[in-house]
């Protein structure tokens, strides 16, 4: 799980993504719900890891994680080893430059400096109680009766807007990279020349 401000600041940026960032917010609270109730109903195939705690103590999360899947942990140069050429693919342009570079600690709360105090105030409107629930703090929330209903119209507005876009259309299509990769893992294609 990734704080979902961050998460909404990065999908928004995206052909496939929500268009607004009331929306991203609800896809993200349904991500983790959607998450959450499958470790619910399935203990001992569900383990929650924060990204945060990726970035900033990388060797004993991944150490946890390979526990839990029954597996060792690489070796602890792993970290230091150059990303693969489909990471280096996807690392061109703007979608995901951060696959070509080792692990960031730097690449979170992104949030307090980009988003202005509304985008908050509607973020935390709608996916708030998932903030709190995953032990992420929130901002200060709206205090006024005008600041409350400017944010409702500019969630109803967002809804809207993302309902009349191509973006759900592209939403549908990235899920046919799995199926590109796995048919790319068989055939062993270049898809760096390829696509370059």
């Amino acid at each position: 799980i990734r704080d979902g401000r961050d998460v909404s600041l990065s999908w928004v940026k995206t052909f496939f993504g929500p268009k607004t960032l009331a929306e991203a917010a609800r896809l993200w609270r349904k991500h983790v719900q959607c998450k959450r109730r499958f470790g619910n109903v399935h203990p001992n195939a569900y383990l929650e890891v924060k990204y945060e705690d990726l970035l900033l103590h990388p060797e004993p999360t991944l150490e946890q994680i390979c526990r839990f899947i029954g597996v060792s942990p690489p070796d602890p140069s792993w970290s230091q080893q150059p990303p693969g050429e489909f990471a280096r693919l996807l690392a061109r342009g703007d979608l995901h430059p951060m696959l070509a570079v080792s692990i960031a600690s730097h690449n979170q709360n992104k949030w307090a400096q980009q988003m202005t105090g509304m985008q908050l105030r509607v973020f935390e409107r709608v996916a708030g109680s998932m903030l709190l629930a995953c032990g992420y703090p929130q901002g200060s929330g709206c205090k006024s009766f005008g600041q409350r209903t400017l944010v409702q119209i500019y969630i109803f507005g967002s809804y809207a807007i993302d309902r009349l876009s191509w973006r759900p259309i592209r939403r549908a299509l990235k899920f046919c990279i799995p199926v590109v990769l796995w048919i790319n893992s068989y055939l062993r294609l270049p898809l760096l020349r390829i696509l370059h």
